[in-house]
């Protein structure tokens, strides 16, 4: 007992429960007695009892519920006729809600421990495979040098290529955890639409099959980061489900949407013969369409776009038109 009054988080709590019971005991006296008399002394104790033992643990529900059954008979106007039954039930009924909410505390907190566990195992894996694949990628660097022929200079860059496909499964992997745990917060910036969307064309292999239009005043409030995530994944998806030969075109313009002021990108592709496409399931997490199942990916990457876009408090939309699937993304100029 000595020990919990040496502890600065105990006294801090226990300030604060015992003025929040001392703000019900004057709810109780100055409200709930003149409106319908002393016959429920006890209720503004019990939910608030409720709440301080979710927040604060069981020590101090207890505490509040034996100041409650002091303070409530020590009341000279409250003489009801089944008074011990009714002191009878609040105890046991406070005790009950005690040890559930006490239980509850511990299976949330066992949770939050096995998600932060799963986090750091996710993170050290990524990072042991990444180093891997660093000196992987170093080692077909070296190779490439060494060597004029061609069937091994094809080899060396389908290597890298997986090389480079790995660490981008990895890293979405690393973003849905981050998602999941609520890590992912934007930190806004002032910048230009089609200077980020040539950045993110830039990163992609088949460059040269994607066609920009967005006016370059066109400036937005965003995080660069998260927006920079979404852009690539879109591009990536278009480039990947879609025939080699065709067009990605990009397009940016002014929008007004839920009675606020922003842009919206609209990204096309024309879909791979004999391909399915279901506009409702893209967006789900780990859905891969049928042609899927024979390319690399985690089915994480639309449905990281529309996490991503939520947390820049946009909005985003497929649609098939045809054989032509458009995705429209809108963000607000300014969260």
């Amino acid at each position: 007992m000595a020990d919990w009054f040496k502890n600065k988080a105990f006294i801090r709590n226990l300030a604060v429960s015992l003025l929040a019971f001392g703000g019900s005991y004057l709810f109780r006296i100055l409200v709930v007695d003149p409106l319908v008399g002393t016959e429920d002394a006890y209720f503004p104790y019990y939910p608030l009892i409720i709440t301080v033992t979710f927040f604060l643990g069981y020590r101090f529900g207890g505490l509040l519920t034996v100041l409650s059954l002091l303070i409530v008979n020590a009341n000279p106007l409250w003489m009801p006729k089944n008074r011990v039954f009714i002191n009878l039930v609040f105890f046991v009924l406070c005790l009950a809600s005690l040890w559930l909410i006490e239980q509850l505390r511990s299976l949330l907190s066992r949770e939050k421990y096995l998600r932060q566990s799963q986090t750091d195992l996710i993170a050290m894996l990524a990072h042991e495979i990444k180093t891997s694949l660093s000196g992987i990628q170093a080692a077909a660097s070296s190779l490439s040098l060494m060597t004029t022929s061609e069937l091994a200079e094809g080899r060396i860059r389908n290597q890298k290529r997986a090389i480079e496909e790995i660490r981008s499964i990895l890293d979405r992997c690393i973003e849905a955890d981050r998602i999941d745990a609520g890590c992912m917060l934007p930190e806004v910036a002032d910048l230009s639409v089609s200077l980020a969307i040539d950045e993110a064309i830039r990163q992609q292999q088949e460059t040269h099959r994607i066609k920009l239009d967005c006016p370059s005043k066109i400036r937005i409030n965003t995080d660069p980061f998260i927006l920079g995530r979404i852009l690539n994944n879109l591009i990536h998806n278009a480039l990947q489900y879609s025939p080699p030969d065709s067009t990605i075109t990009l397009q940016g313009f002014a929008d007004r949407r839920h009675g606020k002021s922003g842009i919206t990108i609209r990204c096309s592709n024309r879909l791979s013969s004999g391909s399915s496409f279901n506009p409702s399931k893209v967006f789900d997490k780990y859905y891969r369409g049928p042609e899927g199942m024979s390319l690399s990916g985690a089915g994480l990457g639309l449905w990281l776009v529309r996490s991503f876009v939520e947390i820049l408090s946009g909005d985003i939309r497929c649609r098939l038109e045809g054989r032509e699937v458009l995705f429209l993304l809108w963000l607000p100029l300014s969260p």
